[in-house]
């Protein structure tokens, strides 16, 4: 019988924010077991439904959170509002969450603060020269 999982790999696993991540995770697991996963590993992680839950976890584009809304209306510049934005979509695996549009876009959160350094929210089109 191979190595067993260890508790900080499970909790390694548990982590994981991104694919990117779990997949990181698991070369690292492989490479202490000399290439192949441990010998319990489709008990802890695939039928305990680990696997399953972490990937859900990667797709659904929460909503957006109180604070990053906060940190959104509190934005002094251009460069730091998209910051903000990089934040927010790194916390759901580059997706804008779902209810982007609505609070940021709609509630016209967006047109105010670009308001406050001299910007618009508006799309501009621009040449390109080439």
């Amino acid at each position: 019988m191979g190595s067993a999982l260890l508790d900080e790999e499970i909790e390694a696993l548990e982590a994981c924010k991104t694919k990117d991540q779990w997949n990181t995770v698991c070369n690292t697991v492989k490479a202490r077991c000399g290439g192949n996963y441990p010998s319990d590993w489709k008990e802890k992680v695939v039928d305990s439904g680990l696997k399953e839950k972490m990937e859900e976890s990667w797709t659904i584009r929460k909503n957006i959170s109180v604070d990053e809304m906060a940190k959104l209306r509190n934005s002094k510049s251009e460069k730091e509002w998209d910051a903000v934005c990089d934040e927010v979509k790194a916390a759901r695996n580059g997706q804008y969450p779902n209810d982007w549009y609505q609070k940021v876009l709609a509630s016209g959160l967006s047109r105010r603060a670009a308001a406050r350094w001299g910007g618009t929210d508006e799309i501009q089109i621009s040449a390109i020269d080439v």
